[in-house]
């Protein structure tokens, strides 16, 4: 599972149903993930919040339980082909969420998100709470 940054901002809003969400998925010994574009949409919010250092604190602490995927050339190909192939359909989600499905599509995993949607014109595999 690849989680969506909206996914993780209900996690640290304490949401019930996204809290759930990640007890199932924990509890079926799932390998949960996050990338790079989720940290930097996190610490962008963090840094325009009243309290960035409680903010900060708060991203340290949840995303130490999460596999950090890092970036390969196959992604940044991926990444290419697959925004340039949503503005030829007409349907481009936004440059940081076709990093997120390029993401996910290298890894072969699932996108965790309330943006399923948004994410099924990239073909990759969603699940939402």
């Amino acid at each position: 599972m690849l989680l969506d940054t909206d996914f993780l901002i209900w996690v640290l809003k304490k949401d019930p149903a996204a809290l759930s969400k990640l007890e199932e998925m924990k509890d079926k010994s799932e390998a949960i993930a996050i990338s790079h574009v989720n940290l930097w949409e996190l610490y962008k919010g963090a840094y325009k919040s009243s309290k960035p250092k409680e903010e900060i604190k708060k991203i340290s602490t949840l995303i130490s339980f999460f596999t950090l995927l890092k970036f390969t050339k196959k992604i940044d190909q991926e990444f290419g082909r697959l925004l340039n192939q949503l503005n030829k359909d007409g349907k481009p989600i936004g440059d940081l969420d076709t990093l997120i499905a390029s993401i996910a599509l290298n890894h072969n995993k699932t996108v965790v998100t309330k943006n399923v949607k948004h994410f099924e014109r990239t073909g990759v595999k969603t699940e939402s709470w």
